[in-house]
């Protein structure tokens, strides 16, 4: 894996440093680091997966947790401030091959001149770990060269308009002892718990260690004396846990760097690295004569490979990730129509528990058509962590809600029901996985037919869809759309089919049975 992407400038603008944010995001697909630069301020902290919380309008959102990465470096007591245009030039490169992500900034000022270099990484076989080694060569100086490494505890998430906004945890506990700084969060709905820690040290032992506490942060503060010049390195250990696989995300999250710090550096490097190159392995990614279009390529799989954790038993991928808030976190048909083919080819395991989400949810899918005067079930048009409809039906424009802007996709937008059946059969022609459809593959497409059978309405002679919206989103209210009523035969076609081959293999005939799909029900799908 031979492609690197570079970035390069000469100080920080902010509207650009959010979009690098987003495209230099490492993951592991437990959570993600957004690549903004460490040594700046950002307003986007950790995103961990399945972490929501709810919100108002939204009904559940992703939730922007603090922020654990930064590290802030003062020199003779004045900030370094990367301002816009400043005398600094800032080089930073993803290595989508090995995972990392490589920062230089250089600084500077008449015979004064100072080098931070860094190297970042999310462990992608350490699921809790993150990592950032990093050196501060220093030139024309002498006096006091202090780090702040904090977790900053002031991450928001915006609602509408977006001066409004939301802060989606409380800091339940939180600990600083000799192996570093750490907090438990939770959810304002009770529901989660995450536990980050962080810890710095130096090779250079001539420091001194303090501990920093405040309103909207802890952090730790590393205190050098320096020469005219020299050089100094650190690294900075970060350990992210759920509640989902502990009892005490804090107390583990602390294990984490603990274990990390008794690894040699290049090795706990290489462990990562090695865990990069085995993906890769599995996949071919080439366009002769175009190298351009085989890079953008090769980044697109990037982001969606690094979206995988594999001691997952389903997978949330949202429509932007784990690289923002875009879209609140929420889960449309994008996944199941767009992403779901790529794992498909390269990653099935990974397709598999993409589906699983589908599966985990279908109860709540069928009370969602119940609710609606339907039978079988309805999947929803947006969803987070709990498969219940998260579309909002009106986003106010104004802070006091008198300008308001009514949202149709939720109650129109139901193709994505036959967008699920579709996902499913596809997956199933290139896996031949039986198991999965006898856990719950068959269950999706006899209860997404059923409900078809009820939502259409027989009308002149000819069964009718109406009151939709197709993929285009601009046009509701919409009589028999071409695409749906397309999606919707299909569905049906689907589930006559694969009742015919249940018939033909004994575990698939018990869910036939299970789920009572008679030849009488199969008949009225196919007419």
């Amino acid at each position: 894996m031979k492609y690197k992407f570079r970035y390069t400038g000469s100080g920080i603008d902010y509207l650009l440093e959010e979009k690098l944010g987003t495209l230099l995001t490492l993951s592991n697909g437990r959570f993600s680091l957004r690549g903004e630069l460490e040594l700046a301020p950002s307003k986007y902290g950790l995103f961990v997966s399945h972490i929501y919380d709810y919100t108002p309008i939204f009904y559940r959102e992703l939730v922007n947790l603090p922020r654990p990465v930064a590290i802030y470096i003062m020199v003779d007591d004045t900030p370094l401030s990367l301002v816009k245009e400043g005398k600094y030039s800032i080089e930073r490169t993803l290595d989508i091959g090995s995972g990392t992500l490589e920062t230089i900034v250089k600084w500077n000022n008449d015979e004064k001149q100072l080098v931070y270099k860094s190297l970042r990484i999310v462990h992608k076989k350490i699921k809790e770990l993150a990592a950032i080694k990093a050196s501060i060569e220093v030139k024309g100086f002498s006096g006091k060269l202090i780090i702040v490494s904090p977790i900053e505890f002031n991450t928001i998430n915006p609602l509408m308009p977006e001066d409004v906004s939301i802060r989606h945890y409380k800091v339940i506990k939180s600990e600083a002892n000799s192996d570093g700084i750490g907090i438990e969060v939770e959810t304002l709905d009770k529901k989660y718990r995450v536990g980050i820690a962080s810890s710095i040290r130096s090779n250079d032992k001539k420091y001194r260690r303090k501990i920093l506490i405040s309103q909207d942060s802890m952090g730790e503060e590393l205190i050098f004396n320096i020469g005219n010049e020299g050089i100094i390195e650190i690294m900075k250990y970060i350990g992210v846990s759920r509640n989902i696989e502990v009892n005490d995300p804090l107390e583990r999250s602390f294990e984490v760097i603990s274990k990390a710090y008794d690894m040699k550096w290049n090795d706990l490097v290489q462990k990562h690295v090695d865990e990069w190159k085995k993906i890769w392995s599995r996949i071919d990614l080439r366009i002769e004569g175009d190298e351009y279009i085989e890079r953008l390529l090769k980044f697109n799989a990037f982001h969606l490979l690094q979206l995988v954790d594999d001691d997952s038993d389903y997978l949330i991928i949202p429509s932007r990730g784990l690289h923002g808030i875009g879209y609140r976190g929420h889960v449309f048909w994008d996944t199941d129509t767009y992403t779901l083919p790529f794992y498909i080819a390269f990653d099935p395991r990974a397709a598999r528990r993409i589906l699983m989400y589908r599966c985990k949810f279908i109860e709540e899918a069928k009370k969602y058509a119940r609710s609606l005067g339907y039978n079988g079930a309805r999947y929803p048009w947006e969803s987070a962590d709990d498969g219940v409809e998260a579309t909002p039906r009106e986003i106010p424009l104004d802070p006091l809600g008198k300008d308001i802007v009514r949202i149709y996709t939720g109650d129109e937008e139901e193709h994505i029901t036959a967008d699920i059946a579709y996902a499913v059969d596809l997956y199933y022609n290139a896996t031949m996985d039986q198991e999965f459809m006898s856990k719950c593959g068959l269950k999706i497409l006899f209860e997404t037919a059923r409900y078809w059978t009820s939502r259409v309405v027989f009308e002149n002679g000819k069964y009718v869809i109406k009151h939709t919206m197709g993929p285009d989103e601009y046009h509701h209210g919409v009589n028999n759309s071409f695409y749906i009523n397309t999606m919707v035969r299909r569905n049906l076609d689907l589930a006559i089919k694969y009742y015919h081959e249940s018939l033909r293999i004994r575990d698939w005939r018990r869910i036939i049975e299970v789920l009572k799909v008679s030849e009488e029900e199969v008949k009225l799908w196919r007419n």
